[in-house]
């Protein structure tokens, strides 16, 4: 495991309530037998976290909860991340970007991730590299198992998720080989499973109802604009991504009909994979790669396989460099309010059985 505790909305390893289900509804992350403990601030001793969220014994918690005592916000002073995934898509999953690699293969209540955890280190940072597609892709989009993926990764106490993908550009200034650290997405997809709550995994019980107006972290995307910028490389701060279903390319046809509803890039895995980040209570941002004007550019050659391996071929050390930049910046930030936030909105969205 990598770090000792994170803001983790749910663990397969252990499904009891919280002791304030009013606050939390959700599964306590860790047993009392495996609670993290941290050095309060000032030099203090060393203090246990309750399953509840707090800093404090939990005896002192329970005592609390028996007498009716209102939940307090939790202290979280010197909370930072612990680890940060990183999702690779079609030629942008090479393993050597990190130190000491080992591999790992695991198993998740939803079946297998595509492939083999490879865990190692950027710079001092803790990472968790996943191909999406399989190291010799052979797991074709709609086959990749996402809950899997996002599963293994939180296990592994993954606080940020950060993917590389290839995509289409359907605006004119997005250019072959440019950059788009996107910021919204449109869901075209019709085979996938979207939530995490499906009701057919005792993991987790109720619905979520997750929000999706910011699917992406902002925080996360602005070190990735930034280092961009400071790298010199051709990135567009914004962008909407259509994610179709695919395996195969878009018709010219809706290839119009997507520039008309204001997509400006095309790929076939940012949907569900960043939406089940939302519900881990991940920060999530996705690098994409243009790599060709899909099929709706006159005068254009249409989107090919040839093409994109071409483009992702010359460019793909440009994902990289960022990578290799931002996680070093990323695990040097606080995350305090961030991840709390995104814990946060997990524990709202979901509505439970009735008892």
């Amino acid at each position: 495991m990598l770090g000792s505790a994170a803001f983790l909305p749910f663990s397969p390893s252990f499904l009891s309530r919280c002791l304030r289900p009013a606050r939390c509804a959700l599964p306590c992350f860790l047993p009392p037998s495996h609670l993290p403990l941290r050095r309060l601030p000032g030099a203090g001793p060393v203090a246990p976290r309750c399953r509840c969220g707090r800093w404090r014994p939990p005896a002192r918690c329970l005592a609390e909860a028996r007498a009716g005592a209102p939940a307090a916000v939790p202290e979280e002073t010197g909370f930072l991340i612990f680890g940060i995934g990183i999702i690779g898509g079609t030629g942008l999953d090479d393993p050597d970007i990190l130190e000491g690699r080992t591999e790992k293969y695991v198993d998740t209540p939803y079946g297998k991730p595509s492939d083999a955890l490879i865990l190692g280190k950027i710079k001092n940072v803790d990472c968790v590299l996943l191909a999406r597609h399989g190291r010799h892709h052979t797991i074709m989009p709609s086959n990749v198992n996402y809950r899997a993926n996002i599963w293994a990764l939180k296990e592994e106490n993954c606080s940020h998720v950060l993917v590389t993908t290839a995509c289409g550009s359907l605006r004119e200034e997005i250019q072959p080989g440019d950059l788009v650290i996107i910021d919204q997405f449109i869901d075209r997809t019709t085979k996938r499973h979207c939530t995490l709550y499906d009701g057919q995994h005792s993991s987790l019980s109720g619905v979520c109802h997750i929000p999706m107006a910011e699917p992406f972290c902002t925080k996360t995307r602005e070190v990735l604009i930034e280092t961009a910028k400071k790298l010199g490389l051709q990135c567009h701060s914004k962008g909407t991504m259509i994610t179709i279903e695919g395996p195969r390319f878009s018709s010219r046809a809706e290839s119009c009909m997507f520039r008309s509803w204001g997509a400006d890039v095309i790929n076939m895995t940012t949907v569900p994979e960043v939406i089940l980040a939302k519900e881990a209570g991940m920060s999530y941002a996705s690098i994409a790669m243009a790599t060709d004007y899909d099929c709706w550019k006159e005068h254009e050659e249409a989107v090919s396989v040839d093409k994109v391996l071409k483009t992702l071929k010359g460019n793909a050390n440009k994902a990289t460099s960022i990578l290799l930049t931002a996680i070093p910046q990323i695990g040097s930030m606080e995350w305090t309010n961030t991840l709390h936030a995104l814990k946060t909105t997990v524990q709202c969205s979901v509505i439970l059985p009735k008892q």
